[in-house]
Parts: C-alpha cells; sequence; structure tokens
C-alpha cells in the first residue's frame, strides 16, 4: 500500500475513532519517512485530542449512533471500545458501549461500562437510568427499582424515568407503591406509554378489569400505535377472554404490529378458544417462514394435540428435529407426547438429558426424568421407573418448593368463616349462561365428567376456566392469601367478574361448564355469589387420586403439591373437608360424583348427574367418545377412549415405593 493510501487510511480510523489503529499507521509512516509533515501532524492531532478531559471526534460519535439506530449492536461495541480507551474520561463512548453490551445481552459488561459513565457524571440521571433498566433485565428488581429512583431524584431527570421505577417496583413485588407513585404523577396522563405502564401494574395486582381500561385508554390516546393493542390482547387472554383477545390481536396486526409475536400470541388465543385449526392455519405460515422458530414448532404441536391429530403433532416435531437434533425443549415435548421405548436410541438421548447438568436456563433433567418414568412405566419395569420419577418429583420440589403452610392458613379461613356464618348469600339471578362447575382433586375425573356433560345439547364444555380465580383476586383471595371480608358488595364484585369472563366463551349454549379441579377450594363463595350455578364435587379412590397426581408433571405454583407426597395428602385432605362443608351449607347445589362407581355403571350415575345439574337426561351423554371437540388437559387422549375401567388400580404396581404414602392416607386422626 502506497504512503498516501496509509495516511488516508489513518485518517479514516481517526475520524471513526479507532485512535491506536491510526496512530501506529502515522508511527510506521513516520519510522521510514521522519519528515513526512502529514504523518507528524496527524499524530500530533491524536495525541491533543486524547488527553484527560478530551472529547471524541463529532464524526465517531455520529457513527456510533448510526450503528445503533440500525441495531448493529455488535459492531456498535467493536467501535465504542477504542473511543473508551482514547477518551476515558468522556462519558458518551462510555454510554455507547454500555448500550451494546445491553443489547448483546452482555449485562454484566453493560454494568461495568454504565458504572464507569457514573463515575464520570454523578449528576447525569442518564447512567443510573441506564443501570435500572440493566438490572431490570438481569432479573434484579428491587436494585432496578433504587437506581431508577435515584436517577429520578437528580436535576433535568425525565418525567419517564417514573415508569421503568414504576415497572421495576411492580416485578419486585411492590405493585400497590408502583401503582400509589404512578397515580400521584402530576403529568402522567400525557406522558407516552403511561396508562400501558399503569395497565401493566394493574395486570401484576391481578387489577384485570382495571388494566383492560388503562390499556383501552392507552388505546384511543394513540390511535396508530399498536403496541396499546398488544399490551390488550395480552390481558385478555391472560384472563382467559379469548373472544375479546383474538379481534384485538388481528388489530394489532393491521396497526403494524411485530408480525411473529403477535401472530404466534393469535395462535395460542385461538387454540385455547377451542379452535385448533385456526390456530395450526397461522403456526403453518409461521413454520414456513421461520423453519427454526422453536416456540413456533412446539405450540403447533400443541394444536395438532388439542385437536387430537397426535401423529401430526409428533411429524412436527420429528421434522424440526431432523433440522436441529440437538434442541432441548423439543425433544422433551417429543418425548412428553409419546415416550421412546427402553433401550432405543430415542430412550438412550432422553436418559443423557437426564443424567446431565442443565446449564443457566435450560430445561432441568426433571423434565427428562418424568419421560423416562413413563416410557419405564408402559414397559412394566415399576422399580427403574419410580427412580426416575423420584427424581424428578425432588427436582421440581426443590426448583419451586410449595406454600403448603400459606394454603393452610387459607384453607382455615374459610372454614372459619363458613361456620361462623360469615359468608352472606345473594339471591338475584341475572340471565345468561348457568355456570356449572366440577371440582375435585386433579386426576379424578373431571375431564371424563366434562366430556359426558358437554355431549348435551345444551351444555358447552369450556375446559379449566381460571375464571373463578381471577375473580376471588379481585377481593384480595388467593391460594396463599386471605383476602378482604367477604361482604355482599365483594360476593357481587365475584359474580359480574365471573359473568363477564363467561360471556367470552364462544357459545350460545345455556349452560357452561368449568371443570378447573382446584375450585374446590372456591366453589361455596361461587354458590354464595350466583343462585343459579351447581357444583358437581368428584370422589375417586384415595390411593388411585394421589398416585395419579404424583405420577404427573403438574408445572406451575396451584399444583406444586404433587410433588411431594407429605404436601400432596395435606390437599388431599383440605379438599375432603371443603367437600363436606360446601355439601353442608348447599345441600341442594352440590352433588357428589363417585368416578368408580360411574366407569363401573355409568348410565344411572350419569342420570343423576345430569338432575342434579338441572339437565334432562339426553342419551349422547352415555357416548361421551363421540363428542368430537378440543380437550385442554392431561386427560385430552384418555376422554376420547370413552368411559372404561381399571386405572384406578394402576398404583398397585407401585405399592412397595407407595407405602409411606399409603401410611399418611391411613392415619384419619389427622385432617391437615
Amino acid at each position: 500500500m502506497s504512503t498516501q493510501a496509509l495516511l488516508r487510511k489513518a485518517r479514516k480510523l481517526a475520524d471513526a475513532g479507532d485512535v491506536a489503529a491510526a496512530a501506529a499507521i502515522f508511527e510506521d509512516v513516520l519510522a521510514k519517512f521522519p519528515s513526512n509533515k502529514v504523518a507528524r501532524q496527524g499524530l500530533a492531532a491524536l495525541k491533543a485530542g486524547s488527553g484527560p478531559g478530551a472529547e471524541p471526534p463529532q464524526a465517531a460519535m455520529a457513527q456510533l449512533q448510526a450503528l445503533a439506530q440500525r441495531g448493529a449492536f455488535a459492531d456498535l461495541v467493536a467501535r465504542a471500545r477504542p473511543l473508551t480507551q482514547a477518551h476515558p474520561t468522556s462519558l458518551g463512548p462510555w454510554m455507547m458501549l454500555a448500550q451494546g453490551f445491553h443489547a448483546t445481552g452482555q449485562l454484566d459488561n453493560a454494568l461495568k461500562a454504565i458504572d464507569r459513565a457514573a463515575a464520570l457524571a454523578p449528576k447525569d440521571p442518564r447512567p443510573l437510568a441506564a443501570r435500572a433498566q440493566a438490572l431490570l433485565d438481569k432479573g434484579e428488581a428491587q436494585a432496578a427499582a433504587e437506581a431508577a429512583a435515584r436517577a429520578r431524584a437528580l436535576p433535568g431527570a425525565p418525567a419517564a424515568l417514573a415508569l421503568l421505577e414504576a415497572r421495576a417496583l411492580s416485578e419486585a413485588g411492590f405493585g400497590e407503591a408502583a401503582l400509589a407513585m404512578l397515580d400521584t404523577l402530576p403529568t402522567g396522563d400525557a406522558l407516552p406509554g403511561f396508562h400501558i405502564a399503569r395497565g401493566n401494574v394493574l395486570s401484576t395486582l391481578a387489577r384485570g378489569r382495571e388494566a383492560i381500561e388503562a390499556f383501552e385508554t392507552a388505546r384511543d390516546k394513540t390511535p396508530g400505535s399498536p403496541d396499546p393493542l398488544v399490551n390488550l390482547a395480552n390481558e385478555y387472554a391472560k384472563l382467559e377472554w379469548f373472544r375479546a383477545a383474538i379481534p384485538a390481536y388481528e388489530a394489532a396486526l393491521e396497526r403494524g404490529g411485530s408480525p411473529r409475536h403477535i401472530r404466534l400470541n393469535l395462535a395460542i388465543a385461538r387454540m385455547h378458544a377451542g379452535a385448533p385449526d385456526g390456530a395450526i392455519e397461522i403456526l403453518e405460515d409461521l413454520r414456513t417462514a421461520a423453519p427454526g422458530d422453536e416456540d413456533i414448532i412446539l405450540a403447533l404441536a400443541d394444536a395438532h394435540w388439542q385437536a387430537g391429530n397426535m401423529d401430526a403433532a409428533l411429524a412436527a416435531l420429528d421434522a424440526f428435529l431432523t433440522q436441529d437434533p440437538a434442541n432441548l425443549r423439543v425433544r422433551l415435548k417429543r418425548g412428553e407426547l409419546s415416550p421412546p421405548a427402553p433401550d432405543t436410541d430415542a430412550f438412550r438421548e432422553i436418559e443423557r438429558i437426564a443424567n446431565s447438568s442443565a446449564p443457566p436456563g435450560a430445561p432441568r433433567p426433571a423434565g427428562a426424568n418424568l419421560i423416562l418414568f413413563q416410557s419405564l412405566d408402559k414397559a412394566g419395569a415399576p422399580a427403574r421407573a419410580f427412580e426416575h420419577l423420584a427424581r424428578a418429583k425432588a427436582m421440581r420440589e426443590a426448583d419451586h418448593p410449595y406454600y403448603i403452610e400459606a394454603l393452610t392458613g387459607v384453607v382455615r379461613e374459610v372454614l372459619s368463616l363458613f361456620d361462623k356464618g360469615r359468608v352472606p348469600r345473594i339471591d338475584a339471578t341475572p340471565g345468561g349462561p348457568r355456570p356449572l362447575f366440577v371440582v375435585g382433586m386433579p386426576r379424578s375425573g373431571t375431564t371424563l365428567v366434562e366430556q359426558i356433560l358437554s355431549a348435551h345439547p345444551e351444555v358447552h364444555g369450556a375446559g379449566e376456566l381460571i375464571a373463578l380465580q381471577r375473580a376471588m383476586a379481585e377481593i384480595g383471595w388467593h391460594n396463599y392469601e386471605i383476602g378482604q371480608e367477604v361482604t355482599e358488595p365483594a360476593l357481587a364484585q365475584v359474580a359480574s367478574f365471573y359473568r363477564a369472563a363467561q360471556a367470552q366463551v364462544p357459545t350460545d349454549r345455556p349452560v357452561i361448564v368449568n371443570k378447573t379441579p382446584l375450585n374446590f377450594l372456591w366453589a361455596g363463595f361461587a354458590l354464595a355469589a350466583m343462585p343459579e350455578a351447581r357444583v358437581l364435587f368428584m370422589v375417586r379412590e384415595p390411593m388411585a387420586t394421589c398416585w395419579s397426581n404424583f405420577s404427573r408433571d403438574f408445572q406451575g405454583p396451584a399444583n406444586g403439591f404433587g410433588n411431594d407426597i407429605g404436601n400432596l395428602v395435606r390437599v388431599f385432605r383440605m379438599h375432603e373437608v371443603l367437600r363436606d362443608l360446601w355439601r353442608e351449607h348447599f345441600p341442594d347445589r352440590v352433588h357428589l360424583v363417585d368416578y368408580d362407581a360411574l366407569t363401573e355403571d355409568p348410565e344411572p350415575h350419569i342420570r343423576a348427574m345430569l338432575e342434579a345439574a338441572g339437565l334432562a337426561f339426553d342419551p349422547a351423554c352415555l357416548s361421551p367418545e363421540k363428542n368430537v371437540r378440543a380437550v385442554r388437559t392431561a386427560s385430552a387422549q384418555q376422554v376420547r377412549r370413552g368411559i372404561y375401567t381399571g386405572s384406578s388400580q394402576a398404583w398397585r404396581a407401585y405399592e412397595s415405593q407407595l407405602a409411606p404414602l399409603r401410611a399418611a392416607l391411613a392415619r384419619r386422626d389427622e385432617t391437615f
């Protein structure tokens, strides 16, 4: 390269902020040509502009800004790093370097760069604001809230920092404080994003209807933006108001929202609304556009499974694994839907995953151990099977300890309220579909009973709706928290929420079945609030019920009691006590359904069940396997087999391993 070309390259590097590389070229030229004025002046200019307090060239900073705007964050890091070395006391390069690190997921490096920036400008709110955002994305919400609060206290801090602080407070578990702060902002309503931020806080507080109002306000104030509609649709979906969620997602797409993200959520909403075929159509289009997207393929498999097409679900997963055989999530989903036979290559691959130590964020071996249990159980190897089941359950409990003492406190308070007559009754019965609750322990036959009922021409089976739990949450009651006094206005609020949620169910049939098993906790409140409601309470042999819970992978906090024998027995006792309580207080509105008697002699029990539900007998209910509908629970495949017997004896293959469970259930002198 000629000397002139080298000098041009050095000037370009200097303009881009790469002072070290430019200086090296100038020095190389001077070593060969000591009298070269251009090289000497260039080197002098570099030294003059890189001392303490010197600012980088404007062209270099403009280039960093351009990289950030294009989303070229890896290049941003590469260009910003030498600028921080050449101009260590300049705020701008450090902030740009932090932005690049943050955007590329290097949060610890981002925080180090932010700390250097904050030391240079302790009264500038920008480094603290950047620190708050990085901490929030790192999962350290409380520290993020403290950083945002410090930033807000500095002169010139933008008002929008309050929204960041509110989000951090909410994620740290201080939702009420976040809401109070937002509601006292003098200029809050004028802030872009204020109503979305407020809606998100209300959502975390389980105040869903208020969250919807906030998102609707945001939608009306920014008619061209898809963001309020996406938040609104997400809240509808969270409440399981899919009839409203689906058009909101569609409207967000019309406003130009992220097609992949919104269309995936739209497909999932359609799936949960009982329209898996509509979901499959969207997901197939998404798969064509992004064949390597695991979220899409997992949703597609679920949609096929829900529609009853297991072959299509497995084919979708197999096609993905052909291209990406090491994908853990897809591999485990494939194993869950169809556990491989022992001593096959697929079995050995799951075994390898089960024995590996998962890196942070990767699936833990618990799921793999459960697949191995199912494989060995089906193959008739109970000793080996139980070893994997016990390992999986211990992992699940270690990862997410169940809040048994908190639940115990809630149940005792519920018993006290009803025994002391502190729960009023509402007599008014408005129009609309009649709620029919099917409750009991999970795996006690609730799905079968819903399948039988929904074969009736007047009944719609809505699956496991969260509407009653959400209605109770609106008055402060949760599985782990005692709420406000249960007054007539409070019960009216419960009824109002439940009926609004029921209106979102896509049916015109006069009776809607909600078969969420754990509603046994709240059934009495539903009966007190809605005089038209009825409850069918499932009864099943204790060992069969508890074994079925222990041997299934119920993920999520509500069903976590199934990971520990002691917790499982205590919850079983609670469900028995509450069953007796509801029968005592609502004898004409609570009907017991004996699962084993139902499967052994269906017709008389189906007739009694329909009569208790206020329904005339219909012969279609005797053939539930002919009832073609989407089923979203672990019993989806079983109910399509029709009514069958024998499942209550499955635990006997593990009789020796289950001796502690049997002994605990035999201690009838204990309650919970």
